[in-house]
């Protein structure tokens, strides 16, 4: 059974009419705060008595919590009928300043000095603590930018990831808020993805951002010059390489890579080669649709956003694992509930020149 409170009190999940949201739904997905929508009738016992922005609002699969937020919007129609938007915490980010547009330090002191900075502007409610901090960056890679002065907490965080790779994770703990940045999902679901069985939808497709016909391999920083080894010197003059094949078929879409621990030109075309394959032709993506089945079913393992998953479906020619990528809870209609898979994020980090 799912369990909703409203700052300590059950909106849904009680045997009384006074404890019973209609159409609850909660939506989580990798590096998001997840949302919570329902609609509470006026006898509600919570009705009326939401404050925008500062409402704890936190969801329980029986006695777990599974996501806690705030409440950022309600409205109220004809028949006195309250829709209720809540945000998960990892938007609480969103709510301070990060006023220095650099930083030196590693990547676990900048995440504690975010963290810091954020505490300082807010309630005690939306402070964290640090929690696992497991990112390395490339060599090479800053973990911050240079234009993150006076941006909000949350919009240099993604800054962080989208530089240094990983995901951020933010979750409730014995009362506390804690932030863990990890370079990858580990969760692996017993539960199997099967034809015929609770497999709803598939589709494939290839992003058009991932697709580079050109690139521009760059090595290690030559002497004190602070150029980059190229490779032209062993590639007529050229420091491209570029997929004939793919750029006749799709055009050239160039990219700068930097391969900092390469002191070799003939290695860095090597390299480059390699990368080159497989960016011009990316791997497309399939993206499954399925019930968890475990809704229904406590003997069967659950499914956690991240989570890998072998989906079989020969109709699809799919044999292989997909990772969890987002979770559609209906907490009044588990069988309803939907989550959805795709291939996990590739974790090479490319820089663009």
């Amino acid at each position: 059974m799912y369990i909703i409170t409203i700052d300590g009190h059950t909106a849904h999940g009680g045997n009384t009419e006074r404890m019973t949201a209609l159409e609850p739904v909660l939506a989580m997905a990798a590096d998001a705060a997840g949302t919570l929508s329902m609609t509470l009738p006026h006898t509600n016992q919570c009705y009326g008595n939401l404050v925008h922005g500062k409402s704890v609002v936190r969801v329980f699969k029986d006695t777990e919590l599974i996501w806690s937020g705030r409440v950022i919007s309600t409205s109220i129609d004809f028949k006195k009928m309250m829709d209720v938007t809540a945000e998960g915490i990892f938007a609480f980010f969103n709510d301070s300043v990060f006023r220095t547009a650099s930083y030196s330090g590693d990547i676990t002191e900048l995440i504690q000095y975010v963290i810091e900075n954020h505490n300082s502007q807010v309630d005690a409610f939306k402070q964290f603590f640090m929690g696992s901090v497991t990112v390395s960056p490339q060599p090479g890679i800053e973990p911050l930018g240079q234009n993150n002065a006076y941006r909000n907490s949350r919009a240099v965080l993604d800054d962080i990831r989208q530089k240094s790779g990983g995901h951020f994770a933010a979750y409730e703990m014995n009362g506390l808020n804690y932030l863990d940045y990890i370079p990858d999902f580990e969760g692996i679901s017993n539960q199997r993805i099967n034809f015929g069985k609770n497999l709803l939808n598939v589709a494939y497709g290839v992003s058009g951002g991932l697709r580079k016909t050109v690139i521009i391999p760059l090595g290690k920083t030559v002497g004190d010059t602070k150029q980059r080894l190229t490779i032209s010197s062993v590639n007529q003059g050229k420091d491209y390489l570029i997929h004939a094949e793919a750029a006749v078929r799709y055009g050239k879409i160039a990219t700068g890579i930097v391969y900092d621990d390469v002191t070799d030109p003939a290695e860095l075309k090597a390299r480059g080669n390699a990368d080159l394959a497989s960016l011009a032709y990316p791997a497309p993506s399939i993206v499954a649709t399925a019930v968890d089945l475990s809704l229904i079913d406590q003997s069967i393992d659950t499914f956690h956003v991240g989570d890998l998953v072998h989906v079989t479906s020969p109709p699809h020619a799919i044999e292989e694992d997909l990772q969890v990528t987002a979770i559609r809870l209906d907490l009044a209609k588990p069988d309803k509930s939907e989550i959805t898979l795709g291939t996990p994020e590739n974790s090479f980090v490319e820089r663009s020149i």
